[in-house]
């Protein structure tokens, strides 16, 4: 590891790595521990991981990531000694490994889900400039959003695949002026989807809206009719479709095993890490 002093008390230290694909930045900030402050310090990882300023809310900061190829922003504190030390890390792919002129196939399968992950989706696939393909079983709710991104001309649907648009919803509880709010971000979402449909259908967003809020569910047939795809796969079509469709499984299940081991080491060091931290500020009581 390469360690330079670029300012007083600022150090650039730097481990190049070619054998793996990503590469992370990290930013290591020290200050005292008092015991006075050790709240708001706790509270700093909870606080940077919902945005910045030029990013002040999640979805902001899901699309902007999503542009840097689904990279990671990780915010780590942990007591050091007698110094508080907080970590700001962001991991994304090499340029090199980047998808840029390659053409690249998406296979939705989805039951939908988060709309703030649905519009990244749809800010990575049309912000690329390779060719892109989409394959479609299952597209519901937000997961309709990634193919909006793929030019109809590359849209393609299984005999019995499904497309479901339907309003935006959410749960919410507060007060009449916090309902309010949740209603107008609901309408906000709703007008940012219809947009997207729009552009990729070519149908107006009044009768898009209506087919929204009565919750229309398209066969294949229904999909390419109403614009959501260009056509529907013919048995060699759906043997590869199929094909295609069972690698993303099986990489999506290794990638879940993967997680779920990741996941609990991280509980158990951040357990680890809280013990300490209430050792170490006992200790300075």
């Amino acid at each position: 590891m390469e360690r330079t002093l670029i300012a007083p008390g600022v150090h650039l230290s730097c481990d190049p790595a070619e054998k793996f694909n990503r590469c992370r930045i990290s930013v290591h900030f020290a200050f005292p521990a008092k015991r006075e402050t050790a709240t708001a310090h706790a509270l700093l990882p909870l606080v940077l991981e919902r945005g910045y300023a030029d990013c002040p809310d999640m979805t902001r900061l899901t699309k902007k990531l999503a542009k840097l190829y689904g990279a990671d922003l990780t915010v780590d504190a942990r007591p050091m000694g007698c110094s508080h030390n907080l970590c700001v890390s962001v991991t994304g792919i090499k340029d090199k490994f980047a998808l840029e002129g390659e053409e690249l196939t998406v296979v939705i399968d989805s039951n939908g889900g988060d709309v703030a992950a649905g519009i990244a989706m749809y800010e990575a696939l049309r912000n690329r400039k390779g060719e892109t393909h989409c394959h479609i079983v299952r597209a519901y709710s937000a997961a309709t959003l990634p193919l909006c991104a793929v030019p109809r001309r590359n849209r393609m649907i299984s005999p019995v695949g499904t497309i479901l648009i339907h309003d935006p919803a959410t749960s919410a509880s507060g007060t009449a002026d916090e309902l309010d709010k949740s209603v107008r971000f609901l309408r906000a979402i709703k007008t940012a989807v219809l947009a997207a449909y729009h552009e990729a259908t070519g149908k107006s967003e009044a009768e898009l809206s209506e087919m929204m809020t009565r919750e229309t569910t398209m066969t294949a047939a229904s999909a390419v009719e109403n614009g959501f795809a260009e056509s529907i796969a013919n048995p060699a079509e759906s043997a590869q479709m199929s094909h295609e469709l069972m690698q993303v499984y099986m990489a999506a299940s290794h990638e879940q095993t993967l997680r779920m081991a990741q996941a609990a080491a991280e509980s158990q060091k951040r357990d680890k890490e809280r013990q300490e931290y209430l050792r170490f500020f006992e200790g300075i009581k």
